[in-house]
């Protein structure tokens, strides 16, 4: 599910809340469609695309937040987050057992195949409890629920439509508050092992290129190379975000209640440890160099050119 689905009926002229109105309706029905396939466990893409689904609902309604109303948008955006936190702890345990398996593959030594497998059961294990919990979260009752808050909350949506305010007028906003906030934190690329200040780096990218994404048909195909540009840092940061998230639970897992580490265990753990800074390592370079290729092209102020522009 790499793209999502178009969106018909907009216009950068119409009023906000009705172009607001318009893209959630869209995105709950894309993904209520994923609802069966998450929970069809004998392929876990039915989950990645569920979680994508989800964060593109999200992604909407936290673009638009300042179109609808406030009690309304807290409350949907409460059960959604939810579900959604629930979808990724599965996702999460998926992508750990899928990369693992991959890094066994890569290895002669039997003591580290033997510790990485330990390191699987574990994966597995937790797994299993995240589709227990997950089981209760995308029954067809919540995504009713669900549903009713999202009528209540567009309802209320147009009922306080205002003419002055354009889908184009609110896009202009809603960049320029984010690339103001991304800027801000362009100075975290450079704490290379503080994984916190880069992880808000990377989301502050994800945001800007999912606002760029939604508000992008104002201003036309001036707008598709920033959103090419933006998407490869938020791809190589998340890169770098993965591997700092695996070697953090990798450390957890082994200090866990200062219990006594079996000796294939911890082997396994300097071997995969290795492989992962070196990877994280080498993402974390390019993207450093993406950074300073923007710098020479004034990448950013190009950007506010053609947002003031229109």
């Amino acid at each position: 599910m790499a793209k999502a689905d178009e969106i018909n009926g907009l216009s950068c002229n119409m009023v906000a809340a009705h172009g607001a109105a318009i893209i959630l309706r869209a995105r709950f029905e894309e993904m209520s469609a994923l609802r069966a396939a998450a929970l069809d466990f004998s392929s876990i893409d039915g989950i990645h695309d569920m979680r994508v689904g989800m964060r593109r609902m999200r992604n909407a309604m936290r673009d638009l937040r300042h179109v609808l109303k406030k009690d309304h948008y807290k409350h949907f955006n409460k059960q959604l987050k939810k579900m959604y936190d629930r979808v990724g702890a599965v996702r999460d345990e998926d992508v750990a057992i899928d990369s693992l398996g991959k890094m066994r593959a890569k290895t002669d030594s039997e003591i580290v195949r033997q510790g990485i497998d330990n390191l699987i059961h574990a994966h597995h294990e937790s797994r299993e409890a995240a589709r227990d919990k997950l089981r209760d979260s995308l029954t067809a009752e919540r995504f009713a629920e669900l549903e009713s808050d999202l009528t209540a909350l567009l309802h209320a949506v147009e009922e306080g439509a205002h003419a002055e305010r354009s889908f184009e007028d609110v896009g202009r906003e809603s960049v320029e508050r984010i690339l103001k906030k991304f800027c801000k934190l362009s100075d975290n690329l450079y704490t290379a092992y503080d994984f916190e200040a880069l992880h808000k780096f990377r989301i502050a990218s994800k945001r800007l290129r999912t606002a760029l994404e939604l508000f992008g048909m104002c201003w036309s195909e001036e707008a598709e190379p920033f959103i090419e540009e933006v998407a490869r840092m938020q791809l190589i940061l998340g890169r770098v975000h993965d591997r700092d998230g695996w070697l953090t639970d990798l450390t957890a897992r082994l200090n866990h209640e200062n219990k006594k580490v079996l000796i294939v265990d911890g082997l396994a753990a300097k071997w995969i440890a290795a492989k992962l800074v070196k990877k994280r390592n080498k993402n974390y370079n390019v993207a450093l160099q993406l950074w300073k290729d923007w710098e020479a092209k004034d990448l950013i102020g190009k950007l506010r050119e053609t947002i003031a522009q229109k």
